[in-house]
């Protein structure tokens, strides 16, 4: 079930992609591909750290694109999933930034 409802995910939000120039299309999906590789083929003892690399990737991505609301969706995907991976109470600051990419690609 969670597959297919991240597939569905991933297929809505690449529907958006078209407005992307080509370079940003070729990074979000390269984001996108990894997050599925780290989600479903990663044993859970190595998400963890998969999900903080590709989160500083997303981040970047944010940074030096702060008007591509696909760059704050994946960015708020990552950062979750990275506090999925992690659990606990030091994941709760991760859903908090989260959060507010995710709101920031909403306001976009």
């Amino acid at each position: 079930m969670k597959r297919i409802a991240a597939c569905l995910l991933l297929g809505a939000l690449s529907q958006s992609v078209w407005a992307l120039d080509t370079a940003d299309q070729q990074r979000l999906s390269g984001i996108q591909q990894s997050w599925a590789h780290i989600q479903y083929e990663l044993p859970e003892g190595q998400r963890t750290a998969a999900f903080e690399k590709l989160a500083s990737q997303a981040s970047t991505f944010t940074q030096e694109r702060p008007t591509v609301a696909e760059a704050w969706i994946w960015s708020g995907i990552v950062t979750s999933s990275w506090a999925g991976a992690q659990g606990g109470l030091g994941a709760l600051s991760k859903v908090k930034d989260a959060k507010a990419d995710l709101e920031k690609a909403l306001s976009l």
